[in-house]
């Protein structure tokens, strides 16, 4: 692999790293954004180390690469921390003398697109970026060379109790600006990392259970009651003109409505009647005999009206007095013969 497909390569790696935060961010269930305890958590990592870049690669051998990361968690999908990192390259003499040591301090963020969000902060698969600053040995040997450092990562994490554990891998980018008079040249040193790495502190939180809806207050109907009724009078009066027209004896429909109220106390009442008188009633003008007749026949009206509503005949007397019994005696004014012609209604009771 020559070094500008390398390169490309590697910006591959950061760009899908960085598009799988943005696109799980995106995509995330709403309930994994909604606000949450924080958590810090703690992370060791241990790895082989490859360099892969030219010409570090013909120039080192397989190494070691650790080191720890420690994060804040505001949200279980994904967390925010510090990373520090070191590593050391082989050389022909294994790890004696001619060995590249180098280190990486970084700003880091990591998402969990699969991680269980509701109460674990680092379980299930992970993806890593971070940016900071790498040093490694000067070439020249005096000194540390310091220089822009990129690091991506993904791996999958395993949760038993407050640990995470599992398997990632991981590419750390230490850019070189110029040549040193090293031989090397002032290209950058890319390092793929294989290895386990163990998160701390990952306390297994119970999703919060809905609070119970409020039960519905008890109303309690009271029972029906019957409707209180007014206490009706045993003995009333009405005046004729509500029942008939002058000198007839035929019932008027004003008249009929205020029978069907007797019949109304004999429905709820009549098993207590022993009888319903009907009198009729007359001022002294005109014939006294006829007056006796008119008021016969007016009780008789009334009578049979109140047959046909259900009141039984034998539960009903009418008597006439015609103008004998007045209301007003010497009567003189029209108000007063107006009193004086009536009908009236007793109600007699069983003993």
């Amino acid at each position: 692999m020559t070094l500008r497909e390398l390169r490309a390569s590697t910006r591959a790696l950061f760009i899908v790293a960085a598009a799988a935060i943005g696109t799980a961010a995106l995509s995330a269930p709403q309930e994994a954004r909604a606000a949450d305890d924080g958590e810090f958590l703690l992370t060791l990592d241990g790895a082989l180390a490859f360099p892969v870049s030219d010409p570090f690669d013909s120039a080192y051998n397989i190494g070691f690469y650790g080191g720890l990361g420690a994060y804040w968690a505001p949200k279980g999908m994904w967390s925010m921390g510090a990373r520090l990192h070191a590593g050391m390259l082989g050389g022909d003499d294994g790890f004696g003398t001619d060995n590249l040591g180098y280190g990486l301090l970084t700003a880091a963020i990591r998402l969990r697109p699969l991680g269980n969000h509701g109460y674990s902060r680092g379980d299930g698969f992970w993806v890593e970026i971070g940016a900071g600053v790498g040093m490694m040995d000067d070439l020249l040997g005096d000194g540390v060379d310091v220089q822009p450092a990129f690091e991506a990562s993904m791996g999958y994490h395993v949760q038993s109790g407050t640990i995470d554990v599992g398997p990632y891998i991981g590419v750390t980018h230490i850019l070189r600006a110029e040549d040193e008079g090293t031989g090397l040249g002032g290209e950058d040193l890319i390092v793929m990392q294989f290895g386990v790495s163990i998160g701390f502190f990952d306390s297994r939180k119970p999703a919060a259970e809905p609070e119970p809806e409020p039960e519905p207050p008890v109303v309690v109907t009271p029972p029906p009651t019957e409707p209180v009724r007014p206490k009706r009078p045993d003995n009333f009066s009405v005046d004729e003109t509500v029942f008939f027209d002058y000198n007839k004896s035929e019932l008027r429909e004003e008249g009929k409505a205020r029978l069907d109220e007797i019949v109304e106390y004999w429905e709820e009442d009549g098993d207590k009647w022993a009888a319903l008188i009907v009198a009729g009633h007359a001022d002294e003008r005109g014939p006294a005999d006829y007056n006796v007749e008119l008021s016969q026949r007016r009780a008789d009206a009334v009578a049979a009206y109140l047959v046909s509503r259900g009141i039984p005949r034998d539960k009903i007397d009418t008597v006439a007095y015609g103008e004998y019994r007045p209301a007003i005696p010497d009567a003189t004014t029209p108000e007063e013969y107006q009193a004086n012609r009536r009908v009236e209604f007793t109600i007699q009771r069983k003993l």
